[in-house]
């Protein structure tokens, strides 16, 4: 500028000038007169000089990241806030396209929603990923438009969403989690009901047979006490009911049918009652089963 101003007020050339520049000069000098002088100039100038500022300054105040880009994708320009939430610095990113550091599966996307034309006051939403210069990617929602001057430019001012996006994932698991469950009880319930009936129907037959052994002196047949057998089927069959229920009774309390009120119980008593109940059993297989705890049951009345 300082060159052209002094050119303009001194527009005698020198002789070792060509003439070529002579007349360029010349030229230069008739179309400054004829539209307004040096004065005008200095003034657009000033101007640009005071848009430019404004724009600084907007860039570093922004939280948001904003860029401008070329037509090739190139940063013209960048925010300070691109180093506090991705740390990258201005220096490197204008040395780099966007297709750098965006992630993977969202380029093919984000390309197609690049080629599409945005003029004017209306915006173009995008959401994708950015690398950040410690390797991670964070979830960045754009909103942007085409911008014609020289060359077609692209300004866009985006949002960091990682928070949200976190959110919302969570949110999904829960609810998966939550579908899982209820299919669990479902099912539990289900495959209670039908345990139920078989177990229904043994102890009934267990009642027929007792009945019949009480009625007949003969319970023995080849040395083998029958009524002591039929017991245990009963015993095991109450057993497995009492299991079913709970599994019904769980449903129920998942569900908000029940109250869960705890108790206190011997285990040491309940495990040896189990263990006793099949001892005949396992040694008739020819196998040892020994119940053996340090903790003696209580003898109750």
């Amino acid at each position: 500028m300082k060159e052209i101003t002094e050119k303009l007020n001194n527009p005698i050339m020198t002789i070792s000038q060509e003439p070529r520049q002579q007349d360029q000069c010349s030229q230069m000098v008739a179309w400054v007169k004829a539209h307004g002088g040096i004065e005008k100039i200095e003034s657009e100038l000033e101007k640009r000089e005071k848009r430019e500022e404004e724009l600084e300054t907007l860039l570093f105040l922004s939280i948001d990241l904003i860029a401008i880009f070329n037509s090739m994708g190139k940063f013209i320009k960048v925010s300070d806030s691109w180093k506090t939430i991705l740390g990258w610095t201005e220096e490197e990113l204008l040395n780099m396209s966007w297709k750098d550091i965006i992630h993977p599966e969202d380029m093919e996307m984000s390309y197609q929603a690049s080629k599409q034309r945005v003029d004017g006051p209306k915006c173009k939403k995008v959401v994708n990923r950015y690398r950040c210069k410690e390797g991670n990617y964070r979830w960045i929602e754009w909103s942007g438009c085409h911008i014609e001057k020289e060359e077609v430019i692209f300004v866009c001012s985006g949002k960091d969403i990682t928070h949200e996006k976190e959110i919302q994932e969570k949110e999904r698991l829960l609810q998966e989690a939550l579908q899982l469950e209820q299919l669990k009880s479902e099912f539990f319930a289900n495959i209670s009901h039908e345990l139920r009936t078989p177990i229904t129907i043994i102890k009934a037959a267990t009642q027929l047979f007792n009945q019949s052994l009480d009625q007949n002196s003969h319970n023995m047949v080849e040395g083998v006490y029958l009524k002591k057998y039929v017991d245990s089927i009963k015993q095991n069959s109450n057993r497995l009911l009492r299991l079913v229920n709970n599994l019904i009774d769980m449903t129920k309390i998942d569900a908000g049918y029940y109250e869960i009120h705890l108790e206190n119980h011997n285990i040491v008593s309940v495990v040896e009652d189990i263990t006793m109940s099949v001892v005949e059993y396992v040694e008739g297989k020819t196998i040892e089963l020994i119940f053996d705890t340090g903790i003696y049951r209580t003898i109750r009345s």
